[in-house]
Order: structure tokens, then C-alpha cells, then sequence
């Protein structure tokens, strides 16, 4: 298979089924779900509000990150019911995350748990209560997530592939000192001396790890 249209399908059909089955049917839109590939962004997808248009109406856009098709079936899903999380605070009108959507705050905690996904005791320093699973056997998204597990896997077999970085001469300058100890530095202008050997640090011409 080399389309996404049934991965599309697939997820269109669960986003229907996780409104009724764990937000009580209450989400009142259809967002435009959507695999794009994640770039520099170290997420697994995301919601956000109003990004496209459709005459006089602005749906939200819900994305799973085409890099992480790859992951189990479970795991997809579950990373679509986080972001549909997002949608229910949204259409709420309740502010769940700042600094530019990286820290979940309690709110989204609140909102993930009733959703019956298994959140952070406490939060992390960076992402806050991002960090949502599925919980244990018999919890609600856990049971939401298998019963359609066998609809959705046969139909993830693409997944785009992660492309490394052009390789490339390090532009940092490597200075050394008398007893071998190494810094890089991005001018050549480098008044620094060794306090293990009292020398000054100096430009090793051409490089070199």
C-alpha cells in the first residue's frame, strides 16, 4: 500500500468512536486530522485550533506525526486521544498548556484523566503532565484503544522515513592546550588558559576531533 488515505480513514473512524466512548460524545466538531511529517519538532502530534478554513468556518487541525506511524497501533491511537484532549479544552475555552504548547499544565491533567488516559503523579520540569499512557489492563482508554487495536493496525504499514542531517565540517574551532585538553570555540580570537597545565589554549589548525 503506498497511500495514507486508509491511515486517514482509520483515524477519522477512531476520533468518532473516542468522542462517544470517552468524551461523552461532547466534542462538537470533526477536526481536519492530518499525518504530517513533524521536521524539527520533537512531537508526536498535535491539535491545533483553527487552522483551516472552509468558507466562513475555521476547523482545527489534528495531526499525527508521519515519522511515528511506526510505533504500535496502541501507541498511535493513544497520542490521538491526547491531542483530542486538547480539542475538548479547547472547545471548553480552558488554557491547558503554555510556553508555546510545551508545558501541560493541571488543567489538561484534569481533563486527560477524566478522558480516562493514565497521566503523571507529578508534572515534568519542561513538559509538565505531557507525558499521557493508556494506563493499566481494564482502564477506559486502554479498553477504547483495543477494541478498535484490530481495525487500525493492518493499515499502518507506512510510516515516513527519518532522514539524518547532511553531514557537514564542524564550524566550531578546536583550540588545545599543553597537556591535550580540548575546546571548540566559534572565533578564532580565544584568550583561555588551562588551569590543570597554566597554558593557553591554541587554535589547532585543521580541525580534527
Amino acid at each position: 500500500m503506498n497511500s495514507i488515505r486508509p491511515i486517514l480513514e482509520a483515524l477519522e473512524g477512531a476520533h468518532g468512536h473516542f468522542n462517544a466512548a470517552l468524551f461523552g460524545g461532547r466534542l462538537r466538531t470533526s477536526p481536519v486530522i492530518t499525518v504530517q511529517t513533524k521536521g524539527r519538532k520533537n512531537a508526536l502530534g498535535w491539535y491545533w485550533a483553527q487552522r483551516w478554513v472552509n468558507g466562513t468556518s475555521k476547523p482545527a487541525e489534528l495531526n499525527v506525526s508521519a515519522e511515528d506511524l511506526k510505533r504500535p497501533a496502541e501507541a498511535v491511537l493513544e497520542t490521538l486521544v491526547h491531542e483530542m484532549v486538547h480539542q475538548d479544552a479547547d472547545e471548553r475555552g480552558v488554557k491547558d498548556t503554555s510556553r508555546n504548547g510545551a508545558y501541560h499544565n493541571k488543567r489538561f491533567r484534569e481533563l486527560a484523566a477524566a478522558a480516562g488516559l493514565c497521566v503523571p503523579a507529578k508534572p515534568d520540569k519542561r513538559h509538565g503532565f505531557a507525558f499521557t499512557t493508556l494506563g493499566p489492563e481494564g482502564s477506559p482508554a486502554r479498553i477504547a484503544v483495543d477494541s478498535l487495536r484490530s481495525k487500525v493496525e493492518p493499515v499502518l504499514v507506512l510510516a515516513r522515513a527519518i532522514i539524518p542531517p547532511k553531514g557537514g565540517k564542524n564550524k566550531m574551532l578546536l583550540f588545545t592546550c599543553g597537556c591535550g585538553f580540548k575546546i571548540r570555540c566559534g572565533r578564532r580570537e580565544l584568550a583561555a588558559q588551562c588551569l590543570a597545565c597554566g597554558e593557553r589554549f591554541e587554535l589547532r589548525e585543521g580541525g580534527g576531533a
